[in-house]
């Protein structure tokens, strides 16, 4: 739920992101831009996954139209954490994080198709090194902990014992 009042009457998912790998991804970015939001702990949404659905459609795809469509959300997350993010390290943070869950993402296509992960810089050419910072739990230990786990798993499909 999100109050139309504090963000403005433009605040949905973006018309151009229907036919998206990962629609509302810009939609998530703006909503953690607009500052603090409060859980709320009953249910007030359930979504559901159809086989006949948008995102059952997905394992349709040839592979590489999953990366395209990867690489070009990915591309507009950069550009709203640049452009609503001024501390550089929370930027590279917010990137590093963006890029390991498009990697996941990819993984079960990658699989399917006996293909190898593509490497950061290959979903976005300005993509930071997937390191973990020194300094994660800056953001609090539910963050650090996905992060640490999202790593783990990535690096893990290539080889890495990082």
């Amino acid at each position: 739920m999100i109050r139309a009042d504090k963000v403005g009457s433009d605040f949905r998912l973006p018309v151009d992101e229907k036919e998206s790998v990962a629609p509302g991804q810009t939609l998530l970015v703006r909503m953690v831009a607009a500052g603090p939001a409060v859980r709320v702990p009953e249910t007030l949404y359930l979504r559901w996954q159809r086989e006949d659905g948008l995102t059952g459609g997905w394992r349709q795809l040839p592979h590489e139209q999953l990366v395209d469509g990867w690489k070009a959300d990915v591309a507009k997350v950069f550009a709203l954490i640049d452009q609503l993010v001024t501390d550089s390290r929370d930027r590279r943070d917010l990137k590093i994080a963006q890029i390991l869950h498009a990697l996941l993402k990819l993984s079960k296509s990658c699989r399917r198709y006996g293909r190898r992960l593509p490497e950061p810089t290959d979903i976005h050419p300005d993509s930071p090194a997937i390191d973990i910072p020194d300094d994660i739990d800056r953001f609090g230990s539910e963050i650090a902990k996905w992060m640490r786990g999202m790593h783990h798993k990535v690096c893990g499909m290539y080889g890495d014992s990082a």
